[in-house]
């Protein structure tokens, strides 16, 4: 088992399109997941404008809850809400364009598949 590793990912056919969950108000605790610290990390450095390739490329808009877009539950978000993002995730947060199109707008919607990868020898008990 010490030379094996595995995965649980979810299939990449399968494209889900949507924001991530809801982050909590300033003061108030977390009942959800947390974010990836990948994620957090990331985050900071588009919001600081690094210079590497690899940050200036970054889709700002995977950053995006449902709380940033501002829906409430069971609600649909709009056009405008897309455009305007009225609680960004930071400062320097992107706006679409008044005329973005269905491609663009499915780009910012697009979901990351899951993908978690383990040691054999981590999981030995």
């Amino acid at each position: 088992i010490d030379q094996w590793c595995f995965v649980l990912e979810e299939q990449m056919t399968e494209p889900r399109f949507g924001f991530d969950v809801e982050e909590p108000k300033p003061g108030q605790p977390r009942t959800g997941p947390k974010r990836r610290v990948a994620l957090v990390d990331t985050l900071a450095k588009v919001e600081a404008h690094d210079a590497s390739p690899l940050y200036q490329n970054y889709n700002a808009y995977k950053a995006l809850s449902w709380s940033h877009i501002g829906v409430q539950a069971g609600a649909f978000a709009t056009f405008q809400d897309l455009v305007s993002v009225p609680n960004k995730p930071f400062a320097s947060f992107p706006t679409l364009p008044g005329t973005p199109t269905a491609a663009g707008i499915a780009k910012i919607l697009l979901q990351q598949p899951f993908r978690a990868y383990f040691i054999g020898s981590d999981l030995k008990t």
